[in-house]
């Protein structure tokens, strides 16, 4: 069956009663037979024995619609329907428009520590200012959702501040306060992970933890997950594919070290499935829809950017370098659906930067140089929408 259908969004169950052509204009005697379900659980546990091909279910809970493809004896989603089944994960892997800078590593006493910076993804630019924090922080894991974006816990002298923040993508402007972590120390120099319902922190500092929390961004509230990284760490790099967040090199040694640490979203299983080059912690992540990318890091204010594919378990190659040597030391960098982006960084003894690189999605290479934050900064929260 062809899943190369253009189905309007927001149809009720009413608006699909009868049957629809492939343009999805009313027909009678020839077309798409429709039904109406409500819930997902029914859809899941009814007979497909009547469903034909290219047959319409919508689910009147979830406000959703899918298409049966007898073929593969599946439902999909008409949103993503090439590659997401009824119960599968959807998960869009990159942003389309803007990326944001939250937080400063640097000088506490500094207004600069509570600002959030945007820059754009479609083109070559500065960034510009966008709004304030609540307070000033450093170290927060930063979690995208589809409207909004979440800074989870982090760094306010002289302790871990465990206040989930947010911001909404179609305001922007000033965050506000949306609940405090059940552990106090979730979220500080943890590794960021992504799904499209739930982000995760996985790994915190002071003291240094094994613990991974799931953040449901429809209820905003946190949970502990079962299984936990091999040991307590933080300052691991954070990636994720449609299946699985994976946590990258940390501190300390070998705990983190060289050690890439897979969690799966849909088991909770954590195992370990490859190395990176060498040792590595602070460094900044990024992921395509085929692989995650670890962008510089400590020690050493490495610039080397290297990749492993999701496709099958293994370690790291490296495909290219920042132009200069840093170490981010956020737990995620930025990305759009062509490219990664690593902002800011520090540079022994004390130096940091706030230069924009760009590197390609499609095929190996350097980055580029595309724009410059306001301020230079390391230890920032990175979100993208």
């Amino acid at each position: 069956m062809s899943r190369s259908f253009t189905i309007a969004k927001g149809l009720s169950s009413s608006d699909i009663a009868g049957t629809l052509d492939e343009n999805g204009i009313s027909s009678s005697g020839s077309g798409v037979t429709a039904y109406s379900h409500d819930s997902s659980g029914g859809l899941l546990s009814e007979s497909t024995t009547d469903h034909t091909d290219g047959s319409l279910h919508w689910l009147g809970e979830l406000n959703e619609l899918y298409v049966w493809d007898s073929d593969a004896s599946k439902y999909y989603l008409l949103e993503n329907t090439k590659t997401t089944g009824l119960g599968e994960v959807l998960f869009t892997m990159g942003a389309s428009s803007y990326a944001y800078v939250s937080g400063n590593g640097l000088y506490y006493n500094d207004t600069n520590s509570k600002r959030t910076d945007r820059y754009t993804l479609s083109s070559s630019s500065n960034a510009a200012y966008s709004g304030n924090l609540l307070a000033k922080r450093s170290y927060a894991a930063g979690l995208s959702s589809t409207t909004a974006a979440y800074l989870v816990g982090g760094y306010r002298q002289p302790t871990s501040y465990d206040t989930v923040e947010k911001f909404p993508f179609a305001t922007e402007g000033n965050t506000t306060g949306v609940v405090d972590m059940s552990d106090t120390q979730a979220g500080h120099k943890s590794a960021s992970l992504h799904t499209h319902t739930a982000g995760y922190v996985a790994g915190f500092a002071n003291p240094t933890s094994a613990a991974i929390y799931k953040f449901t961004y429809a209820s905003e509230s946190d949970s502990l997950e079962t299984q936990s990284l091999s040991g307590s760490m933080e300052r691991g790099t954070g990636a994720s594919s449609a299946d699985a967040g994976y946590v990258m090199g940390g501190s300390p040694t070998p705990i983190g070290g060289t050690n890439i640490q897979k969690f799966s979203f849909s088991s909770g299983a954590v195992s370990t499935s490859g190395q990176l080059l060498s040792s590595r912690y602070s460094g900044s992540g990024t992921s395509s829809s085929t692989h995650a990318y670890h962008a510089g890091g400590n020690p050493g204010d490495t610039n080397v950017i290297q990749k492993f594919p999701f496709s099958s378990d293994g370690n790291t190659s490296d495909v290219g370098d920042l132009t200069t040597g840093r170490a981010p030391k956020n737990s995620a960098g930025a990305q759009s659906a062509t490219h990664g982006y690593t902002s800011g960084g520090y540079v022994y003894p004390g130096s940091s930067g706030g230069i924009i690189d760009r590197f390609p999605y499609s095929a190996d290479g350097n980055a580029s140089d595309v724009g410059d934050l306001t301020r230079g900064t390391y230890g920032h929260t990175n979100t993208f929408v």
